[in-house]
């Protein structure tokens, strides 16, 4: 396979990276732009790769131990960009494991944070001061801050694991062709495509009745 794609591309002017090229079968699968893609019997599965999650936990866990003073509100704003930015590149795949599994990792770190700022209290109150439970999550961390206008407000932390996972709609080769370029319109014939990407994706326009003009003489549509 190597030759053939090697010989393609110098026809183009272009080269593999030997460094960065490798080949593996399918069912073992390879990471891509921090995802793994594996073939596990007759499904395709694409989800969060190790080292990337790997990544993401390092990233949080230098941020909580450069933030051992810091307002527990100062600590969420710093963190939830670099959690909902993951979440976020991640919901199209695979990844509800993976978000849960990330939740727990940030609950050790951040109860570990908690207790070390208050090592002569119990538990019980390190709870009640940091972590709070908004509708199902028992153990939201939060924080308090002074709004411009004097008053006091809640923050919480972003969990990955709150993010619904969004499916990509697939398009045959019609819709992609369609010369509304995506844009369907209530005339467009490929509305009626079996592959649902009009229905879903698409904006359309409703058609409207022409408007009647009447006379003694005659109905005339304008």
């Amino acid at each position: 396979v190597k030759p053939l794609v090697e010989a393609f591309l110098r026809a183009r002017g272009l080269e593999l990276s030997q460094e960065k090229t490798s080949i593996t079968h399918i069912e073992d699968g390879f990471d891509f732009l921090g995802q793994n893609v594996r073939k596990y019997g007759d499904k395709l599965i694409i989800k969060p790769s190790r080292k990337n999650v790997k990544t993401l936990l390092q990233k949080v866990r230098g941020i909580v131990k450069a933030n051992k003073q810091a307002t527990t509100a100062n600590l969420i704003h710093q963190l939830n960009p670099v959690l909902r930015g993951w979440a976020t590149f991640h919901r199209h795949v695979s990844s509800k494991e993976t978000f849960y599994a990330v939740d727990h990792e940030l609950f050790v770190c951040l109860w570990r944070w908690a207790l070390r700022r208050h090592s002569n209290k119990g538990t019980g109150w390190v709870r009640k001061k940091y972590f709070r439970t908004i509708g199902s999550r028992q153990w939201r961390f939060f924080g308090e801050k002074t709004k411009p206008d004097g008053t006091t407000g809640k923050v919480g932390l972003f969990y990955p694991g709150n993010v619904a996972i969004q499916r990509v709609t697939r398009a045959c080769a019609s819709c992609i062709a369609s010369p509304a370029g995506g844009r369907m319109t209530a005339r467009c014939a490929f509305q009626a495509c079996q592959c649902g990407f009009a229905s879903r994706s698409a904006k359309v326009r409703p058609v409207h009745s022409p408007k009647l003009i009447s006379s003694n003489a005659s109905t005339i549509p304008v």
